[in-house]
């Protein structure tokens, strides 16, 4: 038996390394879906995007500069380089930056005394959301400009005009006046806003996770387990290569030769799929600062389920009278999992229902053992070799029942 089984083993490794392009393929799964879910979701890192905004301060006044400072501050998405207005439009030209803002000569008497004015505004069309930052914010700038002089613009005013032509300085009468308005400004303003008519009172759910680990540690789980699906999907898809040809009918003929056949094809796949699973879990570690520790019961607990989804597939494809067909199947079967199972989205973040439904799948059980081992907080894993080992026999005994069925009728 073990010289047979030993001879399918090296045909079907060689089938394997026999077409280079499929498994460079293979590998390049997994490093595809990480980088684009990772771009999806801002990256590995907590890097903010920031807008680059080109200003020309021709007004150099107090409220120009306090301008600048609101925008430059380190709680907003913008940086901000003064320059002047001929400068900041060649950068613009250039496509260097999200925006250019110019604040015109007069700025900070409109300001006060509420007259109009424009603003020169360039953003970068190459851009989408940067530039929108910026405007947003200046929209929010103008409103509250709107919203104070509604308040109290009759002393901004007024001490935006100054003292008379003929006085350096206000009158003790126009200071007075000035000084009782504003008082009863804050007053009132006291009267509504203390205390406070709401109050917000915030408390986590008992059973609310928190989500204190790098977002990169969230989809590592389950882009590794979408990576092991696709990977056996596809190896499985070769057992047609078997059936369009007369191996599968002269392995009947031999005794236990479909029995030797399955388990060769099972091994060999998953010696494949795990090589791929230890070179991406090694990658996490390097990029991602994954635990070493955790790498090894990962690979094992992978590599094991890796085999039973090899199994369900080669199933399932016996159900079809078609290659085509065959693929079909699978691929009803893996979307659904993948998007109930944790893979597209962390379970952690989906729909209570939806998440419980997904960790009763073979894929949701087994990120969620992986998601704990990459949090480096190991977990039992029984439960998920138990129903990884129920999904390999129904899976093989299925095959074997199928391919009679089909080969010999």
């Amino acid at each position: 038996m073990m010289r047979t089984l030993g001879v399918h083993i090296d045909k079907d490794i060689k089938l394997l390394f026999a077409d280079p392009w499929a498994l460079a393929l293979s590998l390049a799964i997994p490093l595809v879906l990480g980088g684009l879910m990772s771009l999806a979701f801002g990256g590995a890192t907590d890097v903010q995007p920031t807008a680059e905004v080109w200003l020309a301060d021709e007004d150099d006044s107090f409220w120009s500069d306090a301008l600048v400072q609101v925008l430059d501050n380190d709680q907003i998405p913008i940086d901000i380089t003064v320059t002047d207005w001929a400068s900041a439009q060649a950068a613009m030209d250039r496509g260097d930056g999200s925006a250019a803002i110019r604040l015109p000569e007069g700025f900070g008497q409109a300001f006060l005394k509420e007259e109009p004015l424009t603003l020169d505004v360039i953003t970068n069309p190459a851009q989408t959301i940067l530039p929108g930052i910026v405007t947003g914010f200046l929209d929010i700038l103008r409103e509250g400009h709107f919203y104070l002089h509604r308040l109290a613009g009759g002393p901004i005013k007024a001490i935006a005009q100054g003292p008379p032509s003929d006085n350096k300085l206000f009158a003790n009468a126009q200071i007075a006046a000035l000084s009782i308005e504003i008082n009863g400004l804050m007053s009132d303003l006291e009267a509504r806003l203390l205390p406070p008519q709401l109050e917000l009172d915030t408390q986590a759910r008992a059973d609310e996770p928190k989500l204190n680990k790098p977002l990169s540690h969230f989809l590592l789980p389950g882009i590794l387990v979408m990576t092991l699906l696709f990977l056996t999907q596809g190896f499985s898809d070769q057992l047609w290569r078997e059936r369009e040809v007369p191996t599968l009918r002269r392995v009947l003929s031999a005794p236990h030769g479909l029995r030797d056949f399955l388990i060769s094809k099972t091994l060999s796949a998953t010696a494949v799929t795990s090589s791929i699973l230890g070179f991406c879990l090694v990658l996490s570690a390097l990029v991602l600062n994954i635990e070493w520790a955790a790498l090894l019961p990962i690979w094992m607990l992978a590599s094991f389920a890796g085999a039973a989804f090899y199994l369900l597939f080669a199933f399932l494809g016996t159900l079809a009278s078609s290659q085509r067909g065959a693929n079909l199947i699978t691929n009803m079967l893996v979307f659904p999992l993948i998007m109930v199972g944790g893979s597209f989205f962390p379970l952690e973040s989906m729909p209570k229902g939806i998440a419980t439904l997904g960790r009763l799948t073979p894929n949701g059980k087994l990120v969620e053992n992986v998601s704990a081992w990459v949090a480096g907080e190991p977990t039992q894993v029984i439960g998920t070799l138990l129903f990884c080992t129920l999904t390999g026999l129904i899976g093989g005994l299925g095959f074997v029942r199928g391919i009679r069925r089909g080969v010999l009728s």
